[in-house]
């Protein structure tokens, strides 16, 4: 009987709360000074003189038992009984409590035995503690002294000729808030100076054997909600077994791995709350929208201590589902796997997986196309992002991306070969995940999937490629070029390379210098890829060519300059580059303004061609009035004769001599003609 007092004392820490009646007190102190007095007695059938008592150990319980008055009828004697248990409790400053029972009108037969049983009902309530984080209440009830009758026997023992018989408990099992708190059932949220407890009813026949299933509300770890930034599990116990028995757990039942350091005994004797099945909701910061994420669970254990227990669950939140802080620039991620063991209320062994969906990412599956089947749809979406796993404690997340040798840069249409020495950092503020990519690597770029691409640039290395949901939410702090770069299918060398970001654009930018024919000339200017933002991506806008000229270049039939424009898919040309030059010639000395054309289809070529006319350029004997010609390398004139006719594609207005078609056997050419005229005569010529 005492051992199991005792394991109650561990577990309840609180103050007397008073009688049921307003005598109790009163009938508690003559009950004191009355054990004081008793002569103790081997059987309750050894009654001389009163009072009289006996005392037992019986289940490891010490017990005592003594009658004080006696009535004296014809055919029965009346008596007074009272009961005191001795228990430990660390709230006393003796280090015990003792508890007093009683009853009045107890029936005797003269041969001395009881007449049916002996219920005597605890005096008053009371509490019996050994540590600050459990308290039992046990609800007693009292003597009317002026009626003699038991009044509220809530919480009472049985006794017959044998013994002890039956023990009846009733009260309220609270648990300290210094260990766990009550939450709010639809909002999850702490009640901070609340108390977890639950209603306790049962009988039994022995102290060492109670088992009673109870409920309990939702609650969290105090410690955990004590964080202003970090949220704290939630558990919804549906199966409890209150185990305050020395000799028997729940069916079922066994103890996490590694708690046997905190047992004292064997683990029969373990004592707490058994929850053989529970709902486990994630911290705050978990979150599927607004709405918190929840999953099932088995054999947690609550006691003294605190919430022990493991768990594991998969495929939580999906790609779609997940948002971590930033509003509007918020990332998405997946919690695919999640685990973690607690041990005395302190979270162990933690670890997590899933796909974090970087803000260079498209967010969508619109760019396939409509013949892809929908399991192959799937599968690409399961494969954006990074995939990370990490580890979580009480303080902090540590993830570590582990599929990061391959990235799609989507905004500026980019495979990213990532390095080593880049990290995916999580941290938790205000119970929202604040995420963070920094990168490291290289880079190639193409206008699309095709054979057909406008540019390529391959070799572009950056260093503290860093991404964020807070501003500034995209920056960089290096990038270069090692590999080899075409635009329009012209070889390309990269002079310098930045970022540049304005408002709500990304621009990659470019100083280049196009090989227009090789070793022999250049075209210097700029080239930028431009990504905006929608929501929380950034999307591939469009490229542009920029200040991209010729100047003073010594193509050696002439000196040219000029500003070149990108050419894409040109019937005849395809890709390449269209321009309007200011085209000196050294023989006949002409200045004039020419179309033209630079083009690389498996070997490059270039070309240009006027005709004009109004000019005034004196010469000897001659005035020369007018232009017709050209230069060409690997091109020439396509039907082989000279036109002054207007043809389509003219960028600049100026009439075109001749259409001009790539030849890879023609080398370097100049065709040229004058209109001229007499200075001495009005008659006019052509000289070719």
């Amino acid at each position: 009987m005492i051992r199991n007092l005792i394991f109650l004392t561990l577990m309840f820490a609180f103050f007397l709360k008073g009688f049921a009646q307003q005598d109790g007190q009163h009938v508690f102190k003559q009950v004191e000074n009355t054990f004081e007095q008793t002569r103790w007695a081997e059987t309750l059938e050894d009654i001389t003189e009163l009072p009289v008592g006996i005392r037992e150990t019986k289940d490891g319980m010490e017990y005592a038992i003594i009658i004080t008055q006696a009535t004296f009828l014809p055919e029965q004697t009346l008596v007074n009984a009272y009961a005191r248990l001795t228990v430990p409790d660390s709230e006393s400053p003796t280090g015990k409590k003792e508890l007093f029972f009683g009853a009045t009108g107890l029936s005797f037969s003269y041969e001395g035995q009881i007449v049916g049983d002996m219920r005597l009902s605890l005096l008053g309530d009371f509490t019996v503690s050994s540590n600050k984080n459990w308290e039992f209440l046990l609800r007693g009830g009292g003597i009317d002294t002026r009626t003699g009758d038991t009044v509220g026997d809530l919480t009472y023992i049985t006794f017959d000729c044998d013994g002890l018989r039956e023990i009846a408990l009733n009260g309220v099992i609270r648990v300290s808030p210094q260990l766990i708190v009550p939450v709010d059932e639809r909002t999850y949220t702490p009640i901070l100076n609340g108390r977890v407890e639950t209603s306790v009813a049962l009988k039994a026949e022995s102290w060492n054997n109670l088992l009673l299933r109870v409920s309990l509300p939702a609650f969290a770890i105090t410690k955990q909600v004590q964080s202003s930034d970090r949220g704290a599990f939630v558990f919804e116990a549906e199966d409890i077994i209150l185990d305050m028995s020395d000799t028997h757990n729940a069916e079922g039942m066994f103890l996490p791995q590694g708690y046997e350091e905190y047992l004292v005994a064997e683990a029969e004797s373990w004592r707490g709350f058994y929850m053989g099945k529970l709902k486990i909701t994630l911290p705050e910061e978990f979150k599927k929208s607004e709405s918190r994420v929840s999953f099932s669970a088995e054999r947690f254990i609550l006691d003294s201590y605190g919430v022990s227990g493991s768990f594991s669950a998969e495929n939580l939140i999906s790609l779609n589902e997940g948002t971590t802080a930033g509003g509007e620039n918020a990332w998405r991620y997946s919690l695919d796997f999640i685990k973690a063991d607690f041990m005395a209320s302190k979270i162990k062994g933690g670890a997590l997986s899933g796909r974090m969906l970087l803000p260079i990412e498209s967010a969508d599956d619109s760019e396939d196309t409509a013949d892809v089947a929908a399991n192959d749809k799937a599968k690409k979406s399961s494969e954006k992002g990074i995939l990370f796993t990490g580890t979580f404690t009480d303080d902090d997340y540590m993830l570590r991306a582990s599929s990061l040798e391959k990235l799609n840069f989507d905004l500026w249409r980019a495979q990213a070969t990532i390095e080593p020495s880049s990290y995916l950092e999580l941290r938790v503020k205000n119970k929202k995940f604040i995420p963070k990519a920094v990168l490291n690597g290289q880079m190639s770029l193409r206008e699309n999937s095709t054979d057909k691409n406008s540019y390529e640039f391959n070799g572009i290395t950056f260093r503290k490629f860093t991404l964020q949901t807070e501003e500034p939410y995209i920056s960089a702090e290096h990038f270069g070029v090692t590999g080899e770069q075409r635009l329009a299918n012209f070889p390309v060398s990269v002079k310098d390379v930045n970022v540049n970001f304005k408002g709500n654009r990304a621009m990659l930018n470019f100083g280049i210098r196009v090989g227009l024919q090789k070793d022999k000339f250049s075209a210097e200017g700029g080239f930028s890829i431009y990504a905006k933002r929608e929501k929380a991506s950034w999307q591939y806008d469009t490229f542009d060519v920029n200040e991209l000229a010729l100047n003073n270049v010594d193509v050696t039939v002439a000196t040219v300059s000029g500003r070149l424009k990108l050419m894409k898919d040109d019937p005849l040309y395809g890709n390449g580059f269209r321009a309007m030059l200011a085209v000196e010639i050294e023989n006949p000395a002409i200045k004039v303004d020419a179309n033209a054309v630079f083009g690389n289809k498996d070997f490059r070529y270039w070309g240009f061609d006027a005709a004009v006319d109004g000019l005034n350029i004196p010469a000897s004997f001659v005035n020369i009035t007018g232009f017709v010609g050209g230069a060409y390398y690997r091109m020439r004139p396509e039907d082989g004769t000279m036109a002054n006719k207007d043809k389509e594609g003219n960028i600049s207005g100026i009439k075109r001599a001749f259409e001009l078609i790539p030849d890879a056997s023609v080398e370097l050419e100049l065709k040229a003609g004058v209109l001229g005229a007499f200075q001495s005569k009005c008659s006019f010529f052509m000289a070719i």
